[in-house]
């Protein structure tokens, strides 16, 4: 079985529209998405709606949930981006965003698969992401699930650690990352290969938008700041 996992959309449909042309989306045998399809870019209900034209597991992600449960938080950039998001995506795409699921399972020859946006600590939010990337962090975060392998998301860079019973899989972002990240994943007669893959992707026409868009000022601001940052290789 091939599997292509990917993750961390976050609006940006110039990328997502390449990702979905790859040999490994288009031939793999179960596509697996990990979340946060909306936030920081500026076409969530293009992503969306793309997303939905193809056979995947569609999980959520903290900035879904944040689109479609009337939280309230401090008067902050973040909470301004999620108002707009909020306005932005039609009713017709919360209610897709509303049936994505917060994990999988899935069991080939054997092997258990666990796959998740994040850990989650309430029906809303994910877990913040950990800032000391430790093997023994990996453990806590994830010591209630039954699993030979653990994907996720949200931290947006890609790591591996095991210890003698699991192995915990970053994947990476797809859409907010220079070059884009995924992974293929190939199980046969109880073998697993995992495989890292990339492509360039170019942020020009996402900044434009966002540029145009009705964003506050600060918020467009911060986005565009990042997405330069993380073209430029200084973080993700």
């Amino acid at each position: 079985m091939k599997i292509c996992i990917f993750t961390d959309i976050h609006g940006n449909i110039t990328s997502f529209r390449e990702f979905v042309k790859t040999k490994d989306f288009l031939e793999a045998d179960k596509r697996i998405y990990l979340g946060d399809t909306v936030m920081c870019c500026a076409h969530p209900n293009e992503c969306i709606e793309l997303l939905t034209q193809y056979d995947c597991i569609n999980l959520l992600g903290n900035n879904d949930s944040y689109i479609i449960n009337n939280i309230e938080q401090e008067d902050s950039e973040k909470f301004k981006q999620i108002i707009f998001n909020r306005n932005l995506v039609t009713e017709k795409n919360k209610k897709i965003l509303r049936n994505f699921e917060k994990e999988f399972y899935l069991s080939v020859d054997g092997i258990k698969l666990y796959f998740t946006h994040y850990p989650w600590k309430d029906d809303v939010n994910c877990h913040y992401v950990i800032q000391e990337k430790t093997l023994e962090k990996r453990q806590e975060l994830f010591k209630n699930i039954d699993a030979d392998y653990i994907f996720f998301g949200h931290e947006h860079l890609p790591t591996i650690f095991e210890d003698d019973k699991k192995k915990y899989i970053c994947v990476g972002s797809l859409c907010l990352s220079q070059p884009c990240l995924y992974l293929m994943v190939n199980i046969e007669n109880g073998n697993v290969e995992i495989q890292e893959k990339n492509f360039p992707q170019n942020f020009d026409s996402e900044i434009e938008t966002i540029k145009n868009s009705s964003l506050p000022n600060i918020c467009k601001e911060s986005i565009i700041e990042r997405l330069i940052k993380i073209d430029n290789h200084e973080n993700y």
